[in-house]
């Protein structure tokens, strides 16, 4: 198995790091635009972890390219970062 399959395996993982669980907020961000991985290729690997129970947020951009999203949209990538910062941070204080 590849070594990039082995890894979307192990992001299903819930304890992927040592302070997650299964209910911490995960935020998938990736763009149509993206040549090295189709957004669809995204869209199901969150689909499956919420079909495993797991918070999952996406955000789709339109025009970045791969992991160009805080440059092309700043605003909007920062944005979507500190709310999946403070959803994890509550989720942590239930625990």
């Amino acid at each position: 198995m590849i070594m990039l399959e082995k890894l979307k395996i192990e992001m299903w993982n819930p304890r992927i790091l040592s302070w997650m669980g299964l209910h911490t907020p995960r935020l998938y961000l990736f763009s149509r635009n993206d040549k090295l991985i189709s957004w669809q290729e995204v869209t199901r690997h969150a689909e499956i972890a919420k079909e495993r129970g797991m918070d999952v947020r996406c955000e789709l951009f339109e025009e970045s390219a791969h992991v160009a999203h805080a440059r092309v949209e700043p605003e909007r990538y920062w944005s979507s970062v500190q709310k999946i910062w403070a959803a994890a941070a509550k989720e942590k204080r239930k625990d």
